[in-house]
């Protein structure tokens, strides 16, 4: 099942409409030319901030046949009506505080998942049914559909699946310099190729087998009771259940940042491109990865730019908070952040292994262990004010520009996936 591009008009909202596609990644050392704080700047709460980036951030790539839920579909296409029910969470956070417990320890992965399930749960104009839901096959689990949901004027349900993914883009790998194979996980373990592949032949296809079909059915059977029994209240203005389990559609939500390797020295036409089927839009969240020995002098570049005039800031971006921009109060400065990465990459010595190591391995296998975990690339954000035009009044708050970073060991990486056999990768 190969992927396919979606025809342009079904651009998520809020896109970029000046440049074409990756055009700020050659131009200059600025991964992107927007502002990533437009769609969270109005609010302070972390997870209220993080919808708002989620609503708007474009999906890695597209796919004609599994576009992700519109806002139309959430009852928020309206822009002053997704703001005032964004607005109505930041004043009163606690179902969202209660659905994404912040004293929780969540992986990335079930983070986001959290988020979206509060969506379309919470949005004026969907019904989230089933989350989660395993199908099974005797004793052996066959899998599992993310979340089921009734969007607005529909009958039937649409089964969602998930994902936000970060990959680093090589310079050198497998493939063609255009192929999805290209762009790995920080730790190695992941590519959008295989990302893909597992979502397209294995995820969706799931819910259309004899097993998932009738599990479906068993589990929309028990909802209804369960909401007519009035175990279950919704908010959603939507009254009618769906009088099947016939799928309305299926949708893929994919979201993320893709991370280009910086090379100063690389001609613009010998850069790395964007992946094939790439999104329009995904230069909005487009990032920059470097090796730790590299860092200070792309900060000392992006100094050097004659478009800025203010200190060039940034912080240390601890999962789950990835998604939107980190607030302007725990930004620092560069230079502290070269200091803190050169003492994280620094190879730990045998002494200081720790004492519960276990006792069956040889030193050296303990210290390849604690220095490949100290070692785990990190995500920054960089951020500086832009000179404000010759002749032109400055303003009390000047524009920025804003930048995604991953710093890797100098030897990355330790190991690169093997790019997907079946033709849903190329």
């Amino acid at each position: 099942m190969p992927i396919e591009p979606e025809a342009p008009s079904h651009a998520s909202p809020g896109a970029a409409e000046s440049a074409p596609p990756f055009a700020q990644w050659a131009d200059s050392p600025c991964a992107t030319g927007c502002d990533l704080r437009r769609d969270c700047a109005p609010y302070s709460h972390p997870r209220v901030r993080d919808i708002a980036w989620l609503l708007s951030a474009p999906d890695l790539l597209q796919l004609a046949r599994y576009p992700r839920p519109s806002l139309a579909a959430l009852g928020l296409e309206d822009d002053r009506v997704r703001h005032h029910w964004l607005m109505a969470l930041e004043q009163a956070p606690h179902a969202l505080e209660a659905a994404v417990n912040e004293r929780r320890h969540y992986r990335l992965g079930h983070y986001h998942e959290l988020l979206w399930q509060f969506v379309l749960a919470h949005a004026p104009g969907s019904r989230l049914l089933v989350n989660n839901l395993r199908i099974s096959q005797g004793k052996i689990t066959l899998g599992e559909l993310d979340m089921l949901y009734l969007a607005a004027q529909d009958t039937a349900p649409t089964h969602l699946e998930v994902a936000i993914k970060f990959y680093l883009g090589l310079p050198e790998g497998p493939e063609a310099a255009d192929s999805p194979a290209r762009w790995i996980g920080p730790g190695g373990a992941d590519s959008l190729a295989i990302k893909y592949q597992r979502s397209l032949e294995h995820q969706l296809p799931l819910a259309y087998t004899e097993r998932g079909q009738q599990t479906i059915h068993q589990a929309l059977a028990r909802q209804a009771l369960a909401r007519q029994a009035g175990a279950s209240e919704t908010n959603s203005p939507l009254a009618e259940d769906p009088p099947a389990p016939l799928l309305a559609g299926q949708q893929l939500a994919l979201p993320g940042c893709l991370f280009r390797p910086w090379q100063p020295d690389v001609a613009p036409a010998d850069c790395l491109p964007s992946p094939r089927h790439c999104h329009p839009e995904s230069a909005r969240q487009a990032g920059w990865w470097m090796r730790v020995s590299q860092f200070a002098a792309f900060c000392q570049t992006l100094e050097a730019s004659p478009i800025h005039d203010g200190p060039l800031l940034g912080c240390v971006r601890e999962k789950p908070a990835w998604l939107a921009a980190p607030p302007v109060a725990s930004l620092q400065p560069w230079h502290e952040l070269d200091r803190w990465l050169r003492d994280h990459f620094v190879p730990p010595a045998a002494d200081d292994l720790r004492p519960d190591e276990p006792v069956q391995q040889d030193a050296a296998a303990q210290q390849h262990s604690r220095q490949r975990t100290h070692q785990h690339p990190r995500q920054l954000w960089l951020e500086r004010s832009v000179a404000a035009p010759d002749g032109e009044p400055t303003t009390a708050s000047p524009p920025h520009q804003q930048w995604r970073i991953f710093v890797v060991p100098d030897d990355w990486p330790s190991f690169i996936p093997l790019p997907p056999s079946a033709p849903a990768a190329q």
